[in-house]
């Protein structure tokens, strides 16, 4: 019988002690892990499985739908191009002045960029709408992409500069004896990390491509679009799969390519000391005048003018309280939903992430995953969803209830949990787990007493990020929620249909309001957990 004793003590050396824990630990997960693992992996999985079944399924659907799908490739490549456009050439300047200049010591700017890239597109696309009436502009194929551009900017800029950030010193220190600092930028620091921008480019391509709020609102026909606009008319999940086919394989092929250039990013290398990334203060100089107006002039453009405008159409105070006492149900509800799904999502989340970190062996199946989640349509997953629980049994009961909400909110984001969750992981030595485990500790015990206690804080981030999220999210709550029941993000997108008006002005600021003081408190605690 196999003991499940960490070592004997008759027999145990340090070395063999060490190596022991060492390839339980890092190399096995363990059994409960391992299955727990592939135990969420496969329940969130369901549902895409589900969504795709009907595309095969005999009807005649698939064959109409397929035979549509080059208009759909057209403009959905064309709002592709354009976001990733726009939102490279704006996020490699700032990534640049907010994570590769003295400027990355003043924590405003970057606290704001992080906080942005959790505001919801059609709340940005609401401010827009409201300050230009973009949605009668013509050409909305690519005012469409030029937003979608603006709204990923953020996220761009924050990777760029994580990238630019994870060059050697040693190359741009050299590089600065016989060049000028813009120089050694552009053919030094961009071509060493030249991968890291491609990986960056593939991650703005896939999430402006499985976006549909920005293209339903200005009614722009792409993949995404199309799905969610069938099954809302139609109910009939055969159709909503059947043009879903050309779009998965796009995704996936993307995907592939994106697993491909992060897959040795992800890897630790010797060279990667701590020095790649300290603050440039010492190598680079100040931003010129020029470089800082940039910087206002965009965050102006971002934050600004979308929330000034929307505040403008509400036209008075009294507007903005009446709209405030009218929403108070859906805003507890979504409260209620979000909170519900960030605290669930805490226990799945630690064993993907846990597997990821600590196993070479399961890290690229966990990674695969999570990006399949990450890049799957929100309203492909209601289809999916729809077709495998809106059923005439106990699956009908759980389908009518507001546990389909959260459902939906779990797999959507439960990826991001997972891989923050993991991010912290690797940071801990394994000397750590080590020694509790060579004083006899047992698995348990080494996760309540280390594990729990080290990564609270960074649990605690991960679920506030789900909570955020969640909050915000319609692309599948929209299609699955039950009848006389709605939540403000729900609430705020119907009113967008007919217009900026004053009372969806009133509570998409409500909205965006507090989504904003959330993430800018959310970035902060990040700060304090990375510190």
């Amino acid at each position: 019988m196999r003991s499940h004793r960490f070592f004997d003590s008759a027999y145990a050396t340090p070395s063999r002690v060490g190596s022991h824990v060492y390839s339980r630990f890092r190399g096995n997960s363990g059994g409960f892990g391992v299955w727990g693992t592939f135990g969420v992996i496969a329940i969130t999985l369901l549902p895409v499985v589900a969504s795709l079944l009907p595309a095969w399924a005999g009807d005649s659907t698939f064959f109409s739908g397929f035979s549509r799908s080059v208009g759909l490739a057209t403009n959905t490549a064309v709002v592709a191009g354009v976001t990733l456009v726009v939102a490279m050439g704006l996020g490699i300047p700032l990534g640049k002045l907010l994570f590769h200049s003295p400027l990355n010591r003043n924590s405003l700017w970057s606290v704001g960029l992080l906080a942005m890239c959790m505001v919801p597109p059609y709340l940005v696309v609401s401010g827009w709408m409201a300050l230009l009436s973009i949605h009668v502009w013509p050409l909305k194929t690519l005012v469409a992409g030029w937003l979608s551009g603006m709204i990923h900017a953020p996220l761009a800029s924050v990777l760029c500069g994580l990238v630019l950030q994870a060059v050697p010193r040693s190359c741009e220190e050299s590089g600065l004896l016989c060049g000028t600092r813009h120089q050694v930028f552009w053919h030094i620091t961009v071509p060493q990390a030249a991968w890291g921008l491609v990986g960056v480019a593939l991650v703005i391509t896939i999430l402006s491509t499985v976006d549909m709020t920005v293209t339903d609102l200005l009614l722009v026909r792409t993949f995404s679009e199309e799905i969610f606009a069938e099954f809302q008319l139609n109910r009939s999940p055969a159709q909503a799969a059947s043009t879903a086919v050309p779009l998965i394989v796009g995704l996936l092929v993307l995907g592939m390519a994106f697993f491909r250039f992060a897959r040795p990013l992800s890897e630790p290398s010797e060279s990667m000391d701590a020095s790649r990334f300290e603050s440039r203060a010492g190598t680079t100089q100040r931003p010129t005048p020029w470089e800082r107006l940039f910087l206002v002039t965009v965050l102006f453009c971002l934050v600004v003018l979308p929330l000034g405008a929307i505040a403008w159409r509400i036209g008075h105070l009294g507007a903005f309280i009446q709209s405030c006492q009218l929403v108070a149900d859906e805003l507890g509800y979504g409260f209620v939903l979000a909170t519900v799904a960030a605290v669930i999502s805490t226990l799945p989340a630690w064993m993907p992430a846990y597997a990821m970190s600590h196993s070479p062996t399961l890290r690229p199946f966990v990674l695969s995953w999570a990006i399949l989640l990450m890049a799957l349509p929100a309203p492909l997953l209601a289809v999916g969803l729809t077709a495998l629980l809106n059923h005439n049994d106990l699956r009908g009961w759980f389908y009518d209830s507001p546990a389909i909400i959260v459902m939906a909110y779990l797999i959507r984001f439960i990826p991001y949990h997972v891989l923050i969750l993991a991010s912290a992981l690797r940071m801990l030595p394994p000397e750590v787990e080590e020694a509790a485990a060579c004083d006899g500790a047992s698995r348990f015990q080494v996760l309540r007493h280390v594990m729990v206690p080290l990564f609270l804080k960074p649990a605690v981030f991960g679920a506030g990020v789900v909570f955020i999220l969640s909050l915000g999210e319609v692309g599948a709550s929209i299609l699955v929620v039950p009848p006389g029941t709605t939540t403000i993000a729900i609430r705020f997108y119907t009113l967008l249909h007919y217009g900026v008006y004053a009372e969806a002005a009133s509570v998409g600021l409500i909205l965006a309001l507090i989504i904003s003081v959330l993430s800018l408190g959310l970035v902060l605690l990040a700060r304090r957990c990375w510190s």
